[in-house]
């Protein structure tokens, strides 16, 4: 049974690409001058260039060595290259400028001394990216408040639709996220994708940037393009404080992704109890179905989390649930071989005599699976060979229980 996983989220693949895209090229065959700015040796760059060795010099993948030095955060040996007639207009390979480069190093300062030499901070690289979005996806907040104060357009996209702040919180920077926001950035920007910030925020399992972002305006009920929204990636990730933080502020728990997934599907596969608990009081629909039919309870029994599929019945869910083929619970146990499960379920009121879309019951599956003679002396043990056992003592304690505290939370949520 194919199961439907997360979404991917494009912003984690820009910032990979971002830092192996500014590493340091290899030594090999850079030239003296090269060399020296990678030893870190002033002395020497300054007697190579006045020796008459060229300043434009460049590494294999067109990096100069302003470029260079800019990227180690060398600000000396940037002073000596510009007061040599470096060219502060050139660009790699990539299209990056020196202070791109700069934009990525600690030493703030040689942002102002680039863009004093004419440095223009708009310039952009092969992916549509600026200066901005190199620092903030460094989490380079000094850079990021000079790059500003220059001038910056902080909604500038790159070609993947990220915005300085997506970048930054992609990067998890909490310093760089809260100095974007205090400069109005939007919190509600969005990668081309649909993907927004607070989902990217939630995916880290960062309840600080989570809260930043929902203060600063972030709209809980932004999905992506397959309509999953940040509570579902917090349910699905297992970050019970972001899932009570979105719930505290109103996120929908009845909306559906595009393959009908809400967040109780995406705890109950990922096996995440107390979500699965907190969604349930919250007011999730225990029985939801997705596009192929599937409740929580079959997708958990598909894949043999038994603590949460007796959560879910122990909420009341129905233990005859089946797929869009008729397979149900009982029959998906049976085939898998979980006996602790499929006794579960029977002792819940799973009907055995019920049949899928084939005409197969739970014993034609359990022929397919591992433990046929286990389940038939599941069967025979609890002397279910034609109809179901009565619920087990306490289910309706159970259920009563759920609604009470669904009940209390709606009160909270009233007040």
């Amino acid at each position: 049974m194919g199961l439907a996983r997360l979404e991917g989220w494009p912003l984690a693949l820009c910032i990979s690409a971002l830092l192996a895209a500014i590493a340091p090229p290899a030594i090999a065959d850079q030239g003296a001058l090269l060399g020296a700015i990678h030893r870190g040796d002033s002395q020497s760059l300054q007697a190579l260039l006045q020796a008459g060795e060229p300043v434009a010099a460049r590494t294999r993948q067109g990096t100069t060595a302003l470029m260079l030095a800019a990227a180690q955060g060398k600000r000396e040996m940037v002073g000596i290259l510009l007061s040599h007639g470096a060219d502060v207009q050139a660009h790699d390979g990539e299209a990056r400028t020196a202070l791109m480069h700069a934009a990525t190093a600690e030493e703030a300062r040689l942002i102002d001394d680039l863009l004093a030499h004419g440095a223009r901070s708009e310039a952009v690289d092969n992916r549509g990216r600026t200066a901005l979005l190199w620092a903030a996806s460094f989490g380079r907040t000094a850079n990021v408040l000079r790059l500003l104060r220059a001038g910056s357009e902080i909604e500038h996209r790159g070609s993947d639709g990220a915005t300085a702040l997506l970048f930054a919180l992609g990067g998890g920077h909490r310093s760089t996220v809260r100095a974007l926001l205090d400069a109005k950035a939007d919190a509600k920007a969005q990668l081309r994708d649909g993907t927004a910030g607070l989902a990217i925020a939630a995916q880290r399992g960062d309840a600080d940037l989570v809260r930043l972002l929902l203060t600063a305006g972030a709209g809980v009920e932004v999905a992506n393009r397959g309509g999953v929204t940040a509570l579902m990636v917090a349910a699905g990730e297992g970050h019970l404080e972001i899932v009570d933080l979105l719930l505290a502020h109103h996120a929908a728990i009845y909306a559906r992704s595009a393959t009908g997934w809400g967040p109780l599907h995406y705890a109950a596969v990922h096996r995440h109890s107390a979500i699965l608990q907190r969604l349930l009081v919250a007011g999730a629909e225990v029985d939801a179905r997705e596009q192929r039919q599937m409740t929580s309870l079959v997708l958990a029994t598909a894949l043999g989390h038994q603590e949460i599929a007796d959560l879910l019945l122990r909420a009341g869910a129905d233990p005859n649930a089946a797929d869009g083929d008729g397979v149900t619970c009982l029959m998906l146990a049976a085939k898998e071989g979980h006996i602790e499960l499929a006794h579960r379920l029977l002792q819940r009121g799973a009907e055995t005599s019920l049949k899928d879309a084939s005409g197969r019951t739970a014993l034609s599956w359990a022929q397919l699976g591992p433990k046929e003679a286990a389940f038939v002396g599941l069967l025979d043990k609890v002397e279910l060979l034609g109809k179901a056992e009565s619920p087990v003592e306490g289910e309706s304690a159970d259920v009563e229980e759920i609604q009470d505290d669904r009940q209390g939370h709606h009160r909270q949520g009233r007040r």
